[in-house]
């Protein structure tokens, strides 16, 4: 697996970023920031779904993008996780997954076992023939990362996968979650505003404020000398 490397100007409409980072090949790095940071911008780039302004974004050998060149999202291998989930509502939980693999050339019977050898392995094998309007949160949000785990990526970007998820189904999706992140080959992006949940996947954290890195470390480093109030009171929150 390769590392994920980003440096240039981002975002959409008005709001422009810059920033310089990198993951490593099977680091999960947290993007805290609050509302407005320029997260979801950011994530929206990596995954491919926005062009950069100017930079480079590269994975491993491969630019995906770099101003001049734009690779779209579905020849990225860049897997996605939303926090809504984005299941095709009209396939069953099994043709979710299988759908993906389908788009990558892989015959109906195999996609179809890869699929349920997937489910399995998220604890929702017994889900295989129900549609998303029938699963809970925590049941759809499990279903759409083996979707995208199913798919082979060579990198991860996880937007809020947590956030919609009520208090106890969020625990137990947090613990599967760092299960598979921590089997996970190549680089994880998480974006997050949730520290609890930045300090229980990921081992690296970078704090976003108006579309700039005011802090990146180790969990352990941000936690023991906070850059900014923001960083103090959220980590603060979380530990409590």
């Amino acid at each position: 697996m390769s590392d994920l490397r980003l440096e240039g100007r981002f975002g959409r409409g008005d709001f422009v970023g810059e920033v310089e980072l990198e993951v490593r090949a099977g680091e999960v790095l947290a993007v805290l920031g609050p509302n407005g940071a320029g997260k979801s911008s950011l994530l929206r780039t990596v995954a491919g779904f926005d062009p950069l302004h100017t930079g480079r974004l590269i994975l491993g050998d491969h630019v995906l993008d770099d101003g001049a060149r734009h690779i779209p999202p579905e020849e990225r291998r860049v897997g996605t996780v939303f926090q809504d989930h984005r299941l095709f509502p009209h396939l069953t939980t099994l043709e979710n997954i299988a759908f993906g693999l389908r788009t990558h050339g892989w015959r109906k019977a195999a996609a179809a076992h890869e699929a349920s050898t997937w489910l399995e392995r998220l604890g929702v094998a017994h889900l295989a023939t129900h549609r998303p309007h029938a699963l809970s949160g925590g049941e759809a949000q499990r279903v759409a990362l083996a979707r995208t785990l199913a798919a082979d990526p060579r990198a991860l970007v996880l937007d809020e996968p947590l956030a919609a998820l009520d208090v106890r189904v969020r625990t137990e999706v947090r613990a599967l979650l760092a299960e598979h992140l921590a089997a996970f080959a190549g680089p994880c992006l998480l974006v997050t505003h949730d520290a609890a949940d930045a300090l229980a996947l990921a081992d690296r954290l970078v704090v976003l404020e108006d579309g700039r890195v005011v802090q990146d470390g180790t969990i352990h480093e941000v936690a023991a000398a906070p850059g900014t109030d923001y960083v103090a009171r959220v980590l603060r929150g979380a530990a409590r």
